[in-house]
């Protein structure tokens, strides 16, 4: 092997698509802090371990969102456990390689961080709504990337109902069921254990339907969180544009505006065209060259 692990992990966060990178940040993430535990463990401070996680997790009481805000991020790639990141990474893998391949990924990335940001609403509205967790309000915590995990699933099930994959033990089965299948799950196991992090996935399964209707009907609700990461990332760039322009160059980039404004209606038409088809037949009845299409539409920005 030329190349070491570290290596390989930074091309791949460098070059790989967005679902690779935000499973490479998790599972980072998640071995950092099991060496931060085990330090702790070894120290015998162990409470003092648990009091840095409770700075990192999503309280579901609104006089601790306040002292932490926090919380609506970092807890998004937190796991309790390895069972946790396990089963929440592999969902993401499965339908994040699918729906990446339809979906610009500055989308995908939004779609992930606002589905949490979802889920984590709903569930502090429940806590603070119904009578029933008055009493835990005050200690419950979120943690984990499940309803941004749960927004991608529900979204790519929505882009792609009829879409299907190949289950052991059971065979092809369509992403509509198995959407149907994830979010019942949630549903009727809220009375039993973990009902937050039941709630919050719901939450997160709501929006990543939301997210697809709308977009299918021309509303973009990722639109302004990418606008405002672009313009923080262009504040934060060392070489800024000029501010500059000149006559010609406003000509030029006016009739190259235009002149794409134009393509991207025909695309777009294009676009749509393909999805129909692969909601009524599948994606293995497409051709090469409508394949083609939607792997250029989903590279651009």
């Amino acid at each position: 092997m030329n190349n070491s692990i570290v290596d390989d992990l930074k091309w791949q966060f460098r070059y790989g698509n967005v679902v690779n990178r935000l499973i490479l940040v998790n599972v980072i993430v998640f071995l950092i802090f099991c060496v931060v535990q085990l330090f702790f463990f070894f120290a015998q401070k162990e409470a003092s371990y648990h009091i840095l996680m409770k700075w990192l997790h999503l309280p579901t009481s609104p006089l601790q969102i306040i002292k932490q805000p926090w919380g609506f991020l970092s807890y998004q790639f937190l796991h309790d456990g390895f069972i946790h990141i396990l089963f929440n990474m592999l969902w993401l893998y499965w339908m994040g390689r699918i729906l990446v391949q339809y979906m610009n990924q500055k989308r995908i990335l939004a779609l992930y961080l606002l589905g949490g940001f979802a889920g984590a609403l709903l569930c502090i509205l429940a806590y603070n709504i119904f009578p029933v967790f008055s009493a835990a309000v005050g200690s419950a915590r979120l943690v984990g990337a499940s309803a941004s995990v749960m927004a991608i699933i529900l979204a790519t099930a929505t882009l792609l109902p009829n879409y299907e994959i190949r289950l052991i033990f059971i065979g092809f089965i369509k992403l509509k069921y198995i959407a149907l299948v994830a979010v019942l799950l949630d549903v009727v196991t809220i009375s039993q254990s973990n009902p937050g992090g039941h709630i919050a996935h719901l939450g997160g399964a709501f929006f990543g339907w939301l997210f697809v209707y709308q977009l299918q009907r021309g509303t973009d609700l990722s639109k302004g969180l990418i606008n405002s990461a672009e313009w923080l990332q262009q504040k934060l760039s060392k070489n800024p544009k000029p501010k500059m322009a000149y006559k010609n160059e406003e000509r030029i980039n006016n009739k190259y505006s235009q002149t794409k404004k134009s393509k991207q209606k025909d695309t777009q038409a294009e676009v749509d065209a393909i999805l129909d088809k692969i909601s009524e037949t599948g994606y293995s009845n497409l051709t090469k060259e409508e394949k083609q299409i939607l792997f250029r539409f989903s590279e651009e920005d």
